[in-house]
């Protein structure tokens, strides 16, 4: 199966890391050529499969993450964190895969929904980190 190579991944039917506005998102994610997945609309087979093709991963912090695992070295990872909480765990097995990781703080609203606007404003810079 074939799936694009600059992905974003998203979350439904989640309280916690999911997004307030996420057709916006989705929209703007687009006109950066990047396609949102959910990874729980795909089997693990085509979690690997999908995993194993991207050149650049964007993820809320979450056990999606860990689909990392099956990614090939180098590939940029962008992982997105609450502006008020940091972890290392993807960062960690980032690292040990030899993948180019970053994390950008987002802003999230009172329901811990992250704000959409906030991740639209911040396309721009991490597209550059992906040059």
């Amino acid at each position: 199966k074939k799936f694009e190579t600059r992905i974003f991944i998203m979350r439904k039917n989640h309280n916690t890391r999911s997004f307030d506005s996420p057709d916006s998102l989705i929209m703007e994610l687009f006109n950066h050529n990047i396609k949102g997945y959910y990874l729980e609309d795909l089997s693990f087979h085509d979690q690997v499969a999908l995993f194993n093709q991207v050149d650049l991963v964007i993820a809320p912090h979450g056990a999606g993450l860990s689909n990392i695992l099956f990614c090939h070295e180098k590939v940029k990872i962008i992982e997105l964190m609450p502006e008020n909480d940091i972890r290392l765990t993807y960062y960690k097995l980032a690292s040990t895969l030899c993948l180019d990781y970053s994390c950008c703080k987002i802003k999230v609203n009172l329901n811990n929904q992250f704000e959409a606007q906030n991740i639209i404003e911040n396309l721009p810079a991490l597209m550059q980190t992906n040059q």
